[in-house]
């Protein structure tokens, strides 16, 4: 996939959301994760899920306008786990399984 950092991207609304900051990407394993937009209000995270439609000069988002001004920052990642040595003993990693289960299920 071939996508330059500052290609504009919009709605599928056609309201203009951004340009292309960065592709997230494993070419190796042909995976698209996503891109994360510069938009007025701070960096954005579009899901290859809410990617339409990817042109040379233009991205298409499958989302309208409402919901684009609400995609996450590319920061948040509420299934993101880190583990530290200490975790490695058996409970530990009944610790951090049990840590991993709360994040993904929201009850952190």
């Amino acid at each position: 996939m071939v996508l330059r950092q500052g290609v504009p991207v919009e709605s599928s609304d056609g309201g203009t959301v951004g340009e292309v900051k960065r592709v997230l990407q494993v070419p190796e394993k042909d995976v698209f994760d996503g891109i994360i937009l510069s938009t007025p209000n701070g960096d954005r995270f579009a899901d290859a899920d809410d990617v339409g439609e990817i042109y040379e000069n233009l991205v298409v988002l499958r989302v309208g306008d409402e919901a684009a001004a609400l995609l996450p920052r590319p920061d948040e990642n509420p299934s993101a786990l880190s583990v530290s040595p200490e975790d490695a003993s058996e409970s530990g990693l009944r610790h951090a399984a049990r840590k991993a289960w709360n994040r993904l299920s929201g009850n952190y």
